[in-house]
């Protein structure tokens, strides 16, 4: 089980490098099947959009793990260690919440297609098939915001109290 947990660990990594180099190969194939008479190749700018969909998606993923996501620092920096440990489990329980809200209407929206019958317009695969790389991606982000609560509960909060006791002892 823990081997798993450690290969899944760096499959966000894997797939975003993986989505790159398949979206600049189809471009780059597009753009020379422009000069090729008689080759539609039409059906490529549609994949090129999905694969780059799916790598903004599971980089999301990357930058929650290692936060490198969108914060205000000055607002931060002006708190204290242990406010600063609240303020991050409120803003990665908000994040959740968000997450959580796009999960419930990506999966209508699947739900929606799959009972459609729906296909992408020039390669035809089922749109619902599209979707759920990015239900996945939903997932990975709440278990890591869910992994990062943790870490914050057990590693700063729990550090702040036992200086503040020891600090106190010391008087």
């Amino acid at each position: 089980m823990l081997s798993l947990l450690k290969r899944l660990k760096r499959m966000d990594e894997f797939l975003v490098f993986i989505f790159f180099i398949i979206m600049f190969l189809f471009v780059l194939l597009e753009i020379c099947a422009r000069f090729l008479p008689n080759v539609p190749l039409y059906w490529l700018e549609e994949f090129v959009r999905y694969v780059f969909g799916y790598m903004v998606f599971f980089g999301v993923v990357i930058a929650i793990k290692s936060d490198d996501h969108i914060c205000i620092s000055v607002f931060l920096d002006k708190l204290s260690p242990k406010k600063k440990a609240y303020f991050k489990i409120i803003s990665h329980i908000l994040f959740i919440s968000f997450i959580v809200m796009f999960l419930i209407f990506t999966s209508i929206q699947v739900k929606y297609y799959y009972a459609k019958h729906m296909n992408t317009v020039s390669i035809t695969i089922p749109l619902y098939l599209i979707r759920i790389p990015i239900i996945i991606s939903f997932f990975m982000g709440i278990f890591t915001l869910i992994k990062k609560i943790k870490e914050t509960l057990i590693n700063e909060i729990v550090a702040v109290e036992k200086g503040s006791n020891h600090l106190s002892k010391e008087r």
